[in-house]
């Protein structure tokens, strides 16, 4: 997990962070960082993409530079983590960020993400479907291009990202004379979101599109065969088809066959498309064997899917499947019946016999075992099973298919439309995750995965499933209801968006939730878990405390100098910190002195409530007063409750008295008597 302050330090989450405070022009233009110009009263709706809307920009210090902004929709966030990484990327064949950033949309006076790119200058290559560009009888130009698209994949598997937005309406004319193609943007919404069916292979629409995570390389490959297959046919392939009839026809078919059975592909592209399109993700071609097959050197294509058909079918529903990938699909499609035939042994004897896999068959042995021993779950043995029958499929559980990295965000959807949590909250408490990462032979599971279940049993401020899906993905921003309509990507924002989105109806609701404080300690790290630890105090003064403290703290880090909103509202939140000195007369001090606290530096906050010379004195005078009320109070009580022995003890006090006064008395007429007599 990458802290704010290691963001910070290497620059491009400052630079956002800076973004954010940069003055507006009027209400049509913004300007970032100081140099880019972006004019909201000049859409280019043309270079639209992945949900965003494109506007003209100026750059203030290369005026001749044609550069334009995708601003990103709220509903899709932007891939924030791989914004540093895509600036960085130098290939003629992609699309260049030139820059990133927050800006205020003047259009619906929000904050959102601007993505500055260079602007390409032949138009698109796909208009409404069909290709400008001519290849079929060029096979020198289609090598280009392959090699053109696999070295953009390259660049990013080099940096360990993906593109996962590799599709014909992505392409455009670099040049004016249309000689060059770039693919566009990637970092504008969720990964692989918007892409159409027919351009994502068969084991990513298999998941809810939201879930279909990062990906790798191979997801890439796939989706740049598709696309130059459009390229060669000149036109969009499968646009009338919805996503399960692509899928269906796909696993019935293969993804080249189903093609073919559409429109001949020549044969002088049909072998490229052939290893790049390869349905089994291990057996695609990368950049090095589709070179070697241009320059006419043997390639493996692999094993043909008719030599890996199992010898026995599995019966599902009255039907008879082979395949795992088939035989996962009837799973999920019939879950009392998968359920029984796990329990009975059924689908160990297909992985046995059928397989003939002993290690498959081991496992959900053990898995079967484990289920009859304790109280079953069905959703959840059947998805045990079928990540284990073919695990380069995603999850499936209950309505949700996902990829695990894809997760976060389908719960970072659902919390923010307040939709119900329960079967994410069941996903999380369960070992479905780590039992997907430990079935893949290339991917390691992420390091935090262990302590899910321990979030989700502590239901305490800092833990739960908001730390989850913050701990989980780095992309996503912080959703808290408090922030209205303000972005914010990291912990630099989040006083900003407090003190910009304070309302006066607001004033009595506590400056933080839970949202927030699990986004902060994810950015942050472990710095502030003893102040997680005060918030989650049964003293309410323990609270208001820990959230001075950490704003204070935010401030003096990240800035800006001045939050008189946000004072304001700490100020009032405040009120249990006044209450804890015990002098009235000092109470109705401090409580003025916090109104005269405008110049919005939470310091002075802290350092008026928390005067340790003034805590102290209070803590004396308080003791000394108790101190003497408790005498009294005694006394008092001595006297109410002392009754006829008080009496006594009086009487005979009284006694000794006159006793001691009779005495005296007697002897001082013996000396007056003495004295006389010796006189005469």
């Amino acid at each position: 997990m990458t802290t704010d302050e290691e963001i910070v330090a290497n620059k491009p989450e400052a630079e956002t962070q800076q973004s954010s405070s940069q003055p507006k022009l009027d209400n049509q233009k913004f300007l970032l960082k100081e140099r880019f110009e972006i004019d909201f009263s000049r859409p280019l709706s043309w270079l639209d993409n992945n949900g965003a809307k494109a506007f003209a920009v100026s750059d203030r210090i290369d005026t001749s530079r044609r550069i334009f902004a995708l601003i990103c929709c709220a509903e899709t966030p932007p891939r924030l983590s791989i914004l540093p990484y895509l600036k960085s990327i130098e290939n003629s064949a992609l699309m260049k960020l030139v820059e990133y950033g927050v800006v205020t949309f003047s259009p619906e006076n929000t904050q959102k993400m601007a993505l500055i790119y260079e602007e390409p200058l032949g138009g698109k290559v796909f208009d409404n479907g069909i290709c400008s560009m001519q290849i079929k009888e060029t096979s020198e130009k289609f090598r280009t291009l392959a090699l053109n698209f696999m070295g953009v994949i390259d660049s990013f598997k080099n940096m360990n990202i993906t593109h996962r937005a590799i599709r014909t309406d992505n392409l455009y004319f670099k040049d004016a004379n249309k000689n060059e193609i770039v693919i566009g943007d990637c970092a504008a919404a969720y990964p692989a979101y918007f892409q159409q069916p027919a351009f994502e292979a068969i084991e990513s629409l298999y998941a809810d599109k939201i879930a279909r995570g990062n990906g790798s390389d191979k997801n890439d490959i796939y989706s740049a065969a598709v696309t130059l297959a459009c390229i060669v046919l000149g036109h969009d392939i499968f646009q009338n088809l919805s996503a399960p009839e692509v899928l269906h026809q796909k696993i019935k078919k293969g993804s080249l066959a189903l093609i073919n059975s559409v429109e001949k592909i020549p044969a002088a592209f049909s072998n490229a498309l052939r290893g790049m399109m390869n349905d089994t993700p291990s057996l695609r071609w990368n950049y090095s064997q589709l070179f070697s097959f241009f320059e006419g050197k043997q390639v493996s294509y692999g094993p043909t899917s008719a030599s890996e058909r199992p010898k026995r079918a599995l019966n599902i529903n009255g039907e008879k499947v082979y395949m795992p990938h088939d035989v996962v699909y009837m799973l999920h499609s019939n879950i009392d019946e998968a359920y029984n035939l796990i329990l009975s042994g059924k689908i160990s004897d297909w992985t046995k016999n059928g397989l003939e896999n002993d290690v498959l068959t081991a496992k959900i042995d053990t898995l079967v075992r484990q289920e009859k021993s304790a109280a079953g779950n069905k959703n959840l043995m059947v998805a045990r099973v079928a990540c284990l029958i073919d695990p380069i499929l995603p999850i499936k559980f209950k309505d949700m298919t996902f990829f695990p990295d894809g997760i976060a965000k389908a719960t970072f959807v659902a919390l923010k439309e307040k939709k119900n949590l329960k079967p994410f909250v069941e996903i999380f408490d369960s070992d479905l995750i780590k039992m997907w990462y430990q079935e893949q032979e290339s991917l390691r599971s992420p390091g935090n995965i262990t302590e899910f279940r321990v979030y989700i049993v502590r239901q305490e401020i800092g833990y739960g499933i908001e730390r989850i899906i913050y701990d989980f993905d780095n992309d996503l921003p912080c959703i808290s209801p408090l922030f209205s309509d303000e972005i914010v990507i990291g912990a630099p924002q989040v006083l900003r968006a407090l003190n910009a989105a304070f309302k006066k109806e607001n004033i009595s609701l506590p400056p933080y939730d839970r949202t927030i404080i699990a986004f902060l300690r994810c950015k942050i790290g472990k710095k502030i878990d003893s102040i997680i630890s005060d918030l989650n105090s049964s003293r309410e003064e323990n609270r208001v405390a820990a959230i001075l403290h950490l704003y204070a703290m935010l401030q003096n880090k990240f800035g800006p100098a001045e939050l008189p909103n946000l004072a304001r509202w700490l100020v009032n939140f405040s009120k249990p910190l006044v209450r804890i000195y015990h002098n009235k007369k000092y109470q109705r001090y401090l409580e003025k002195e916090l109104l005269k606290s405008n110049s919005g530096k939470l310091y002075e906050i802290v350092e008026l409530l928390e005067n340790e010379s003034a805590l102290e004195k209070d803590r004396a005078d308080y003791a000394a007063v108790l101190n003497e009320a408790n005498y009294l109070a005694l006394e008092k009580n001595r006297i109410e409750n002392g009754g006829p022995k008080l009496d006594e003890e009086a009487r005979a006090s009284a006694l000794k008295l006159v006793s001691v006064l009779s005495i005296i008395a007697m002897t001082a007429s013996f000396a007056y008597n003495l004295i006389s007599w010796v006189l005469k």
